[in-house]
């Protein structure tokens, strides 16, 4: 797996000050599966003062279209989405662009 593309940010909550770290992913399919990439996310916390990871989450698998995982990546930075969050954001993503099919 490879990091496409990072941003950090600072997020005041209840509990603190955090540094939040998005990556966006790139794999490439297995030779016996076929050719091409999928991309997915990662979203570290660290306590801003400490270097502990509080929390970190990751969805390796979630889209082979480029654009979209770009889209997705960037919407989670702006709305400041918090590792705890990403599985739920990324399962009602695909409901919804999957039931159009």
């Amino acid at each position: 797996m490879e990091t496409i593309l990072t941003q950090e940010q600072e997020v005041t909550t209840i509990g603190g000050k955090f540094q939040l770290i998005y990556e966006l992913l790139m794999s490439h399919f297995p030779r016996d599966e076929g050719i091409g990439d999928y991309f997915g996310i990662r979203i570290q916390q660290y306590e801003k003062n400490n270097e502990s990871v509080v929390d970190k989450s990751e969805a390796p698998g979630v889209t082979e279209n480029y654009e979209q995982a770009i889209r997705l990546f960037l919407l989670f930075v702006r709305e400041t989405v918090m590792p705890v969050h990403l599985y739920e954001l990324i399962d009602d993503w695909q409901s919804a662009f999957f039931s159009d099919l």
